[in-house]
């Protein structure tokens, strides 16, 4: 799995097919990557939570957004496994009191305004 992730002081979405802009303010947002070797591996969930739940705590947000983002390696999951994956991650970040929203997994116009501070970008490789 690989994880980008960014202290942002605002981001939006919006679903070309739909056309409704989703905005949040200052939050985490999380690019998630599942490969297809993740499939076999136990506890891949519990992994990114808690490096996204890191984040959070050091910057002292509290809102994460989660994005299926299948570019960041040439391994891809099933499309299923991502999305219970992604979904899994964002139960256990709920669990940890985290408000969490999933983007959906369709082609989508996305803006980032990522904090200044250096911990503000985040790359991982589980």
């Amino acid at each position: 799995m690989k994880l980008l992730i960014f202290h942002c002081w605002d981001y939006w979405y919006s679903e070309s097919s739909v056309g409704k802009k989703q905005f949040f303010p200052e939050g985490i947002v999380a690019f998630i990557h599942a490969e297809k070797e993740d499939e076999a591996k136990k506890h891949i969930s519990a992994h990114a939570a808690d490096q996204i739940a890191w984040l959070a705590r050091k910057v002292g947000i509290s809102a994460v957004v989660l994005h299926s983002f299948a570019h960041l390696s040439d391994s891809k999951s099933s499309r299923s496994f991502a999305t219970k994956v992604i979904a899994d991650i964002g139960r256990l970040l709920e669990r940890k009191k985290y408000t969490v929203h999933t983007t959906p997994h369709t082609s989508l116009e996305f803006m980032l305004h990522v904090a200044q501070e250096p911990v503000a970008k985040l790359w991982k490789a589980l």
